[in-house]
């Protein structure tokens, strides 16, 4: 299956490279170094409890174009960017699922 990870950071590079190492082809949204390191270095996790460094080659992109069609779309950021997400998701060709992963703890309402 052919996933989009919208966020780069803890959450959605754990993710990633699970999805990776399952044999998804995977493409991180990332921006600024991240996205930088995510080019030069590949996905690179530490496993804090057995000290195991797993490399893993992943495509990083700036911006997702039209032609840009996936199966799954996963959501990790914060919810202070979740806003800043939609156009993202509204600008993606032939309606992919999507998942959100993130803490909203506090910021919904209940009636």
């Amino acid at each position: 299956m052919r996933i989009l990870v919208v966020g780069a950071g803890v959450i959605g590079s754990v993710y990633a490279a699970h999805l990776l190492q399952a044999g998804h082809d995977v493409t991180m949204l990332a921006r600024s170094r991240r996205l930088a390191d995510l080019r030069e270095s590949g996905l690179v996790l530490d496993n804090a409890e057995s000290g195991a460094r797993s490399v893993l080659p992943v495509s990083a992109v700036d911006t997702v174009g039209p032609d840009g069609k996936y199966g799954l779309v996963l959501v990790a950021v914060r919810a202070d960017q979740l806003p800043s997400t939609l156009s993202v998701l509204t600008g993606l060709p032939d309606g992919p699922d999507v998942l959100f992963f993130g803490n909203t703890a506090g910021r919904c309402r209940r009636p």
